[in-house]
């Protein structure tokens, strides 16, 4: 991974940890957006598309710099 290439001031695991942690938080976000969306049915379209860049930027080992058109061409 990029990030633990580029880190000097933390050790691999403490940057590797904070890398979880953040994961860790998208993925409880993406709940929470899913739950708002079921109260907030007009949010769906816009909401659905956030979650999806998210679920999507999760399962990548490095930077992007674009979307793969697979995922916007649902939108």
């Amino acid at each position: 991974m990029l990030a633990l290439n580029k880190c000097i001031f933390l050790s691999q695991k403490e940057c590797q940890n904070i890398i979880d942690e953040c994961k860790s938080a998208v993925k409880d976000t993406i709940t929470d957006l899913r739950e708002y969306i079921r109260s907030n049915d007009t949010f769906g379209a816009v909401g659905g598309k956030i979650i999806d860049v998210w679920e999507f930027s999760l399962t990548q080992k490095d930077t992007i710099k674009e979307l793969p058109d697979d995922i916007i061409q649902t939108w």
